[in-house]
Parts: C-alpha cells; sequence; structure tokens
C-alpha cells in the first residue's frame, strides 16, 4: 500500500514541525499518516485517545504499512498494576486515554505527545485539560488530531490550539479570546457568537501550524471509502456471545440446515453482536453498549450529516435514546435532509431501497448493524452513492470483533444475491470455527 498525496502531504506537515494539528475528514486516513511521520519523531510517544480508538486502531493500522511495521506499542490504562507493567515496556508509543492522564504523565519523560480526537479537551475549564496544560511545557513535540475541532462554535477551538503553542497564537487566556473574537448574544451570558473576520482571522494566525484535509477537493466526486471500525466486545458480552455462538455453530455446520433455521439463528448473533439479547417474554436486554459509543465517536468526526443504518428495532430505540435530536427518516423530512438541516437520521433497509434520492443532504453512512440482503445492502447504500453527489461517499461499517459481523461483511465483499449463497457462505463459516475449537 501506497499514501495517497494528500497522505503524503499531511504526513510531512507533521515531521516538519515541532507542533502541528492535523484536521483531517475521518476515513481519510489520518491515523496512517500519523504514523508515518512518527516513525521518525522523538521517542517515547504518549498517545492519548478514546479506549476503543487506542485498543482496535493504532496497532493494527501501523501492521497494515511496511514502513510503520516496526514501531513497538504499550497500552497503558486500567488499574495501578497494570499500568506500571505497561510503562516498563520498552516501547515506542504508549497508548491511553484522558482518563489516566494524572497517573501517566509524570511516570515518564516523554519526548512526542499526540492527542487523537482533540475535541475531546474542547472545554478548558475540564479537569483533564487542566491537567494536560501543566505539562505540556515539558513536552517539545506535541500534536493534535481530529475530523471535527469546532463540533460547536469557533470557541471549541482556543483550548485545542493552546495544547500546540501554550496560548502564542490566540491567547493565553480562553476569557480573553473570546472578549477579541465573539461577541455576546444572549443576555445570560450563555452562547456568543464571531465577530464579523474573526473566522477568517482566527484561521489565519493559526495556518503554520494546522492543516486541514477535505474529503472534497482532495478525492475524486463520488469516490467511496469503506472504513471497517472494528469493535472489541466487553467481557461479560464476549462471554454470552460465546455460550450463544456454541450452540448456533452446531446447528449452522450441519449439512442438512434450512435456508429458514439458518436466518433465525443467525439474526440471534447479530443481535447480540449489537448489543441485544432476548429473555423469554421476547423483551431486548441491553448486553453492552459500544457500537452506540462507536457509532457516537462516528458523528463526532463528522462535521457533515450522517445517515445511521440499522436493522432491529430495538437498535433503533436505543440509537434514539443515545441521539435524542437525531430523526427517523420519513417522506416528510425529505426536504430537510436535501438541504443539509438534519444532522443525524436513522434508515432501515427495508425503507431506504429503490427510488429514494438522499445524495443531496450527506455523503456519509454508518452501518449500525448490516444484513444478508445484499440487494438491501447494496440499494441502501446506492441512496448516498448516485447520480447527483458531488462529495466523496464514506461507508462506516460497525463490526464486533469476532462474530458474525465479520461475516456480514464477507457477504456483502462477495456480493451474495441469492439464499444458496449466503447459505454455502453462513455454513463455511460456522465449520471453520467448529474445526478451529
Amino acid at each position: 500500500m501506497k499514501l495517497r498525496p494528500y497522505q503524503e502531504q499531511a504526513r510531512d506537515f507533521l515531521s516538519s514541525r515541532p507542533h502541528a494539528g492535523l484536521f483531517m475528514d475521518m476515513g481519510l486516513g489520518k491515523t496512517a499518516s500519523t504514523l508515518h511521520a512518527l516513525k521518525d519523531l522523538p521517542k517515547p510517544v504518549l498517545l492519548v485517545g478514546p479506549i476503543r480508538v487506542i485498543e482496535t486502531v493504532w496497532r493494527q493500522e501501523a501492521e497494515k504499512w511496511a514502513p510503520t511495521q516496526g514501531l513497538t506499542f504499550s497500552v497503558a490504562r486500567g488499574a495501578p498494576t497494570e499500568r506500571a507493567k505497561a510503562l516498563k515496556i520498552g516501547a515506542d508509543i504508549y497508548l491511553t486515554n484522558r482518563e489516566m492522564l494524572p497517573h501517566i504523565l509524570p511516570a515518564k519523560n516523554w519526548a512526542t505527545l499526540v492527542i487523537d480526537e482533540s475535541s475531546m479537551f474542547k472545554n478548558p475549564s475540564t479537569k483533564g485539560f487542566k491537567i494536560l496544560r501543566k505539562a505540556l511545557a515539558a513536552i517539545p513535540h506535541r500534536y493534535i488530531l481530529t475530523g471535527t475541532p469546532t463540533p460547536n462554535s469557533l470557541l471549541d477551538l482556543w483550548s485545542q490550539v493552546f495544547i500546540l503553542d501554550q496560548g502564542l497564537r490566540l491567547g493565553r487566556s480562553f476569557y480573553a479570546y473570546r472578549q477579541r473574537f465573539f461577541t455576546q448574544t444572549d443576555w445570560q451570558g450563555y452562547k456568543f457568537d464571531p465577530l464579523p473576520g474573526a473566522r477568517e482571522k482566527i484561521m489565519e494566525l493559526i495556518s503554520d501550524i494546522v492543516l486541514r484535509i477535505e474529503a472534497k477537493g482532495n478525492l475524486p466526486d463520488r469516490e467511496v471509502l469503506h472504513n471497517v471500525v472494528s469493535i472489541p466486545l466487553p467481557a461479560s458480552a464476549r462471554k454470552a456471545y460465546r455460550e450463544m455462538e456454541a450452540e448456533a455453530l452446531t446447528v449452522l455446520s450441519d449439512s442438512e440446515v434450512s435456508a429458514s433455521t439458518a436466518a433465525v439463528v443467525s439474526m440471534k448473533l447479530r443481535q447480540l453482536a449489537s448489543g441485544f439479547i432476548y429473555d423469554d417474554d421476547k423483551q431486548p436486554i441491553e448486553v453492552h453498549t459500544e457500537k452506540i459509543a462507536a457509532t457516537l465517536s462516528v458523528i463526532d468526526q463528522t462535521g457533515s450529516p450522517v445517515i445511521v443504518v440499522y436493522n432491529f428495532r430495538h437498535e433503533l430505540e436505543a440509537l434514539k435514546k443515545a441521539l435524542p435530536d437525531a430523526v427517523e427518516f420519513s417522506l416528510e423530512i425529505q426536504e430537510q435532509w436535501d438541504a443539509g438541516k438534519v444532522p443525524v437520521m436513522f434508515l432501515h433497509p427495508q425503507s431506504g431501497g429503490h427510488g429514494l434520492n438522499l445524495q443531496y443532504g450527506g455523503h456519509t453512512m454508518v452501518i449500525f448493524s448490516g444484513s444478508f440482503s445484499y440487494e438491501h445492502m447494496s440499494q441502501t447504500k446506492a441512496r448516498i452513492d448516485r447520480q447527483g453527489q458531488t462529495s466523496p461517499v464514506v461507508f462506516h461499517y460497525l463490526t464486533a470483533k469476532d462474530t458474525i459481523d465479520e461475516l456480514l461483511l464477507q457477504v456483502v465483499q462477495a456480493k451474495a444475491d441469492d439464499q444458496k449463497t449466503t447459505l454455502d457462505l453462513l455454513k463455511g463459516y460456522a465449520l471453520a470455527k467448529v474445526n478451529r475449537r
């Protein structure tokens, strides 16, 4: 694999500066660009990010590229004994989450700091930012990465840029920054809007240390990016899945299993992979919320409207609870969607099939849970990947690690569009699993 030209630009931008921000749309490969830069930057590196990201993204991405396969990693989080053991390992890059900073920052003389999803430090009044602020001067190389540097407003930018330059460009005080570039627009003092010309001036001030890379303009119109988001299940959910899977594999590996039986058995595994099982009264019981957390993470990193595809009613209810301002697709909101006024929309494959034109309102789709119907999935994805789409299209597949979700991807890639092919894939999957036991 080779880096794309814009990824090379990002790598070179980071490599050539002791402090830099990479504001890069999700799915464009900022992890790969950063890893290629880190290869030649001073060690040890402290890399801070959300738990899911530090556990499932950075090490795995490094293995995909020949130049970065030699980088070594250690995840420093959890109980004190676990952290101490991880910090004793001689690694190039130490991965941790924000909550661990009070324990990890004093543990080594860090040469390089990388903050993945730096918008999690957008509020300068939080304990996490205050702890980080005190340590900045002792770390000579500092980098921030995010797809959405200003998720709410330009006010969110101050603390992120401060991580890089300690106030050199936007000032050492958040309140002075706010007074300089914003005006209060409510009598209670909660709402502030940028002054005329403020956005342009702020961007000019930080242009030497921040690189913005958007999909539009760097990729051809309608180029399609497929991003697999691998999600490890927590121990309790993993145990429940393995118990259900043991029984399911026996059924699925039977040469005489019918398509209808296979569909029922595999559906239960899909539901559990997404976070639910049903009790004896056929009521859904929540087993984990990892896919919900991953959905929120993708949306936080996406600066444009997002479609979230679900398959089961209980998934929709959980998504609505987590995203109360999102809306379920209906023809009544089509006009609002087309105008880009619907930030998050839920869509079911059967309602998002033939005939819908959703390409004008957005170009990003999260597959919360897929379907074994290639026709349903291909038609659903074609709602945004179609004539009239003017932006590169991004599909994020939320995939529970070592579960039937991974088979769903194979079905889509194999373009299995008939019942027999799908059944054969299910049988092959089950037999392979049984033989490994």
